[in-house]
């Protein structure tokens, strides 16, 4: 936990002097020179991770009310819908999965990467229904999959299948925002589906369903990321940002009950099914500064 801190504070450090740099010599920039409140527009994606608990702590109101910026939050189930927003200006920071990242990025849309938080093993699952005959991948061939298209989930999916010689073509794909894949999921509409925490423990313990075996790892990275140009003409609010995300990964670890309360109210979840998941899955620690990130 202490190596986990320390090396994240280099790396903010790191990226926080870039921004500062970067920004140094634009009045713009300056968002308590303002006489009227800067609003930033913060986005959630998904209900759980450090933004979430910097929202529900009101983290974010010191840091942010010193540079005369307010917050107008704005909420997600996923990357794409965020995304959507994002081209139209209305998101200016948020976090995003691989999956969305790479859409994105292929869509050059007008973001950047500020941080890039780690390439670990990703926490999406293919459950399947326990009373079926699907126990392995290659049992999903010709079986109604649902999965959110163009998520980390989506990423997931198409990766397990390749492992085990099969293409989405293979299957017939349904896409699904996780809140209609659950219910789709619960009545059978589903043979199985592609999803991620805290959707995919919280069903294993309901009991039948269960998580197929992939071969290999498949790696999951997700970024830190500003609509393009805020960080050029907001640097003070990138820096604030960023230490926001650090306290809030870091109380997370420190304060695992009190964190688990905050998202099982948030996501109506057994407070003992997301404790499992955040000891389990620690905030992931943001690497670097790269403006061209190749994830592929």
């Amino acid at each position: 936990m202490k190596e986990y801190r320390n090396k994240l504070t280099t790396v903010l450090l790191a990226i926080i002097s870039i921004a500062v740099l970067v920004g140094c010599n634009s009045d713009d920039g300056k968002a308590s020179g303002k006489s009227d409140p800067l609003k930033v527009h913060i986005a959630l994606n998904g209900k759980m991770g450090p933004l979430v608990i910097a929202k529900e702590k009101g983290l974010f109101n010191e840091e942010f009310s010193k540079l005369g910026a307010q917050i107008e939050w704005s909420e997600f189930p996923s990357g794409p819908p965020l995304l959507e927003s994002l081209a139209s200006n209305r998101v200016d920071l948020s976090f995003l999965g691989d999956g969305a990242l790479i859409a994105g990025i292929d869509k050059n849309l007008p973001f950047e990467v500020i941080a890039q938080t780690g390439r670990g093993e990703s926490s999406v699952r293919i459950l399947a229904q326990a009373e079926d005959n699907i126990k392995q991948i290659e049992d999903l061939k010709g079986k109604t999959v649902g999965v959110a298209s163009g998520t980390t989930g989506h990423v997931y999916l198409i990766n397990a299948l390749k492992a085990h010689g099969l293409t989405t073509d293979d299957i017939k794909l349904i896409n699904l925002q996780p809140d209609d894949a659950q219910a789709a999921f619960e009545t059978k509409q589903l043979d199985a589906w592609a999803i991620w925490n805290p959707y995919y423990l919280n069903n294993i313990e309901k009991g039948n369903v269960v998580a197929l075996k992939v071969k290999g790892k498949i790696l999951a990275p997700g970024a830190i990321i500003a609509r393009k140009g805020f960080a050029k003409e907001h640097p003070e609010i990138v820096e604030a940002y960023l230490k926001v995300y650090k306290k809030a990964a870091d109380w997370q670890i420190e304060n695992p009950e009190e964190a688990s309360e905050i998202y099982s109210k948030v996501t109506k979840l057994p407070v003992g099914t997301v404790k499992k998941i955040i000891t389990t899955e620690e905030p992931k620690m943001p690497s670097k500064h790269n403006k061209n990130l190749s994830i592929l």
